[in-house]
């Protein structure tokens, strides 16, 4: 799902990257929609196997990877974009960018057991929406960049602990019996 997104992405941002007349306008906008999609998607998702249980199996699969590669198409797009604006630093970006990535990963076998995955998932979109608010800083008007700050913060009060739907699929519970 990840490499569906960030290859759409890719092929986005070499369409239209040489046609915008502001670059990093579109890095906050897409910062903007992976901040709020990080969760959004993931919500959407999780609660398919409830609110349509008798939904035929294959259909909610491909609604759920069409939901799920959504905020792979936005980070892709914020990637792609700052790689090619920065096109000289390219080793340098790549090198940030593996380090950032590994980082992430001990980060997350550290804290998902402490915070559950709802919480963590919390924590990814807070930390999307730090770096959008400090990208978009001057690139979007002040409206906008509290458009998307409220969007995160009612979701985390309306959602809280219950952002992932906890009623899987009848077919994983009947198996076990």
């Amino acid at each position: 799902v990840a490499l569906l997104g960030f290859g759409i992405s890719g092929v986005f941002v070499s369409l239209f990257a040489s046609r915008s007349r502001n670059p990093q306008r579109m890095i906050s906008l897409f910062a903007g929609g992976f901040a709020i999609s990080s969760f959004v998607c993931l919500a959407v998702v999780s609660r398919l196997p409830g609110t349509f249980p008798h939904a035929p199996t294959t259909v909610k699969l491909l609604v759920s990877y069409i939901a799920l590669v959504i905020p792979f198409l936005f980070s892709g797009a914020v990637l792609g974009w700052v790689f090619m604006i920065c096109a000289r630093g390219i080793g340098r970006l790549y090198a940030i960018d593996l380090a950032s990535s590994s980082a992430a990963v001990m980060v997350f076998l550290i804290l998902l057991w402490p915070l559950g995955a709802d919480w963590f998932v919390w924590l990814c979109a807070g930390l999307a929406l730090v770096g959008f608010l400090l990208f978009s800083h001057n690139q979007l008007s002040r409206r906008s960049r509290l458009a998307v700050v409220a969007v995160c913060v009612i979701s985390l009060l309306l959602l809280n602990r219950h952002l992932i739907g906890n009623k899987p699929e009848s077919y994983k519970w009947q198996i076990g019996r």
